[in-house]
């Protein structure tokens, strides 16, 4: 027997859209307040699976109304994995993916599906504001999840103790000799291969006595890690070093080590300075580079926007700090292998006091070996749209990421920011804005009064087509010539 769609179910979704963004709203503002209460947990929780099931009371019938069976399968796949109330949502798909991985699988799930049935119509279908919303309600209902889960688990955590073996030449660490009291430590991937980066010559050569640093305020945090302010031999110098709850997986304790080795090996005047590496024990493992007193350029641009009310556009510092970058990239990318960043943004470009920049941040670079690197890694919106969509890129992906900061330079504001739903004026969600990044419909915008010299070398660093892009060597050499007629 046919069926088809609740004559309001379009209207439901556009209004579930709108309730999204409340929700949001709501939760961004009780948690960074810290006055998120119980009730509010089950109440938000309950909307999210109210959410979900209005959505899915329409979702059978989907094929009958118009719907492939390849967005069905999306929706009726992402509906099955939305939380219910009260669930731990770590590793919602229980292979050991973190919510991070599997909210930027959703993308490039949603992305794909979405751009396998477009069309030459510039308005969104039926289907494709289904699998936006469905993806939204589920990304909000995994945050929430993995926001209740920490905020328990943290009551019940002891401190952890791990003593990390001095190595001795030529030894080896042996992940089941660390001692250990209170909660576990998570032995991962990085366990599971006996790794040997305490005993690394490489990681021995740059270790420096812990005793000899002095930690200063925080100035920084982020995702993975938190940065503070210090002195080292009477010179000032940031000090990185992990978030207490992923002190405690080895898999990430190991990365931080991967990225050491790579900093270390690092050397241009345009990528900030490495300066070592301390431990005594997990609980105080950190990374030392130099101190850029300007802070970072996200930072920066605000400050233009909101305070200097500075104008749009290219003068003389945006130039120069667009060149440093270029400087950055081209070297990265002439090193044999090849370094990706893979994470450029202004977040991950710091200033000195004249506004001199310097590429920072090399927590997700790697090395290329070959052409065949698919790990979706990076900020999404600086994202190239093969990166989006698991699909294999290489150093031009960096130069894509490039082109976005350099609309970040000219508006002052994050990339995007004037996509907006058409009649209503709302921000597009992050869902849609990849798709119709991926399908060359969405684009970085700029200033009237930008250089169209640059504008021009931006939006060939954005091409959706890898090939089209320039090289790094390239951009500079552009971004050279026109910074000579400013």
């Amino acid at each position: 027997m046919s069926t088809t769609l609740p004559p309001n179910y379009e209207d439901m979704l556009n209004a579930m859209s709108a309730n999204y963004s409340d929700l949001v709203t709501a939760l961004a503002g009780k948690m960074a307040t810290g006055s998120l209460t119980s009730e509010d947990e089950a109440d938000l929780l309950a909307q999210i699976q109210q959410m979900s099931e209005q959505l899915g009371a329409g979702s059978g019938a989907a094929a009958s109304d118009g719907f492939t069976d390849a967005q069905t399968a999306l929706i009726n796949s992402i509906l099955n994995s939305t939380p219910s109330p009260g669930t731990s949502t770590t590793d919602p798909t229980g292979t050991g993916d973190s919510t991070a991985d599997l909210y930027n699988e959703m993308l490039k799930n949603a992305i794909k599906a979405q751009n396998d049935q477009s069309s030459n119509s510039s308005s969104l279908s039926t289907g494709a504001i289904v699998g936006i919303v469905v993806g939204a309600i589920v990304v909000l209902g995994l945050v929430i999840g993995v926001f209740v889960w920490k905020r328990r688990s943290r009551a019940n955590d002891k401190a952890i103790v791990a003593e990390i073996p001095t190595p001795t030449e030529g030894g080896s660490t042996n992940y089941s000799t660390l001692k250990t009291t209170g909660t576990n430590v998570t032995q991962g991937s990085a366990a599971s291969n006996e790794s040997d980066s305490w005993a690394d010559p490489a990681i021995i050569a740059v270790r420096i006595p812990l005793e000899k640093i002095t930690f200063g305020e925080l100035i920084s945090r982020g995702g993975y890690g938190e940065v503070f302010r210090g002195t080292y031999q009477d010179r000032g110098v940031a000090i990185k070093r992990l978030l207490p709850e992923r002190r405690k997986d080895l898999a990430q304790i190991e990365a931080f080590f991967t990225e050491v080795k790579l900093m270390s090996t690092l050397e241009h005047e345009r990528v900030v300075r490495f300066v070592g590496v301390a431990w005594d024990s997990l609980s105080d493992l950190c990374v030392l580079t130099e101190l850029m007193e300007g802070g970072d350029l996200r930072t920066v641009l605000n400050r233009f926007e909101t305070v200097e009310r500075r104008s749009h556009g290219f003068d003389f510092v945006k130039v120069r700090i667009a060149v440093h970058v270029a400087h950055a990239l081209t070297y990265l990318h002439s090193l044999q292998p090849v370094v990706l960043h893979r994470d450029l943004k202004s977040r991950n470009i710091l200033l000195d006091s004249q506004l001199n920049a310097k590429v920072t941040d090399f927590g997700v670079a790697r090395e290329r070996i070959d052409s065949t690197m698919t790990a979706g890694v990076g900020s999404s919106l600086w994202m190239a749209p093969e990166v989006m969509l698991g699909e294999r890129y290489n150093e031009k992906a960096d130069v894509f990421s490039y082109g976005v900061v350099l609309s970040e330079l000219d508006t002052h504001v994050t990339p995007y920011t004037h996509a907006t739903e058409p009649g209503t004026g709302r921000k597009l969600p992050e869902t849609a804005i990849l798709q119709m990044v991926s399908l060359g419909r969405l684009r970085v915008e700029f200033s009237s009064s930008a250089y169209p010299e640059l504008v021009e070398l931006a939006l060939a660093c954005v091409a959706v087509n890898p090939a089209d892009r320039p090289t790094a060597a390239e951009v500079l050499h552009r971004v050279h010539q026109i910074s000579r007629s400013i």
